[in-house]
């Protein structure tokens, strides 16, 4: 009774509870139907080994939509589950087709443990105001459990390779631009891009990213860059 195989999906573990949550997938456009497009949430419990289907349709419950390359952070002490960003899969065509419609991006939601209810806090936005947050794939989310802060950098939004980044306060609901990744403090962040990996340590206070494949907008090349840096989130610098 757990989960399908599958890919493209994101899991995040509660280590206080001893629980792992799973959510989105990729579906072929060939297998696209109503049905087969619900987004299905599972638990699944290390201690029992047991799993518990959450929703059959997150969407349905007020949550997002089916997705794919989306992220997925865990709040054990409030009890909460983070989850932002991600293609939304639909019925139309091709997901490489852009042509059929332009592609669909997921927000940033909450989803209460206990409750077992989710909450809309920012619909994906174009338009970066101040507290505006920009959807995407292949990004990283990170969280603070000390500052209780969401960390959200890199990734991609259709052809655009985002370097910006942002924090979001999960108790105060406020989103801080830390870099809007334009070029005038490209000397002092990485070139994240996408599919770099991250990691978070709340005892010294520091982000550790591993780089991705990188896109430079002049030369029109894909990079694979193979550095590692650390994000000092006190002094704010690389």
């Amino acid at each position: 009774n757990g989960p399908s195989a599958r890919s493209c999906h994101k899991m995040c573990i509660d280590s206080q509870r001893r629980q792992i949550y799973t959510l989105g997938r990729y579906l072929d456009s060939s297998v696209r139907n109503s049905k087969s497009l619900k987004s299905d949430f599972y638990r699944y419990d290390i201690n029992a080994n047991t799993w518990t289907l959450l929703s059959e349709d997150t969407s349905a419950d007020g949550g997002p939509k089916l997705v794919f390359d989306h992220q997925m952070c865990m709040d054990s002490e409030k009890h909460m589950i983070y989850t932002f960003g991600g293609r939304i899969l639909t019925c139309n065509g091709s997901v490489e087709d852009s042509r059929t419609s332009e592609p669909q991006f997921s927000g940033l939601y909450a989803y209460h443990c206990q409750a077992g209810t989710w909450s809309l806090l920012r619909e994906d936005s174009c338009n970066a105001g101040p507290e505006d947050v920009q959807s995407r794939i292949g990004h990283c989310m990170l969280f603070h459990a000390r500052n209780r802060c969401l960390y959200v950098f890199g990734g991609q939004r259709s052809k655009t390779y985002l370097n910006d980044f942002f924090s979001y306060d999960v108790d105060g609901d406020h989103v801080e631009i830390i870099s809007d990744g334009t070029k005038k403090d490209s000397g002092m962040v990485p070139m994240t891009g996408f599919t770099q990996r991250a990691t978070i340590d709340p005892e010294l206070n520091e982000i550790h990213v591993l780089s991705g494949l990188s896109k430079d907008k002049d030369k029109r090349e894909e990079n694979v860059r193979n550095s590692f840096w650390i994000y000092d989130i006190a002094r704010n610098n690389w």
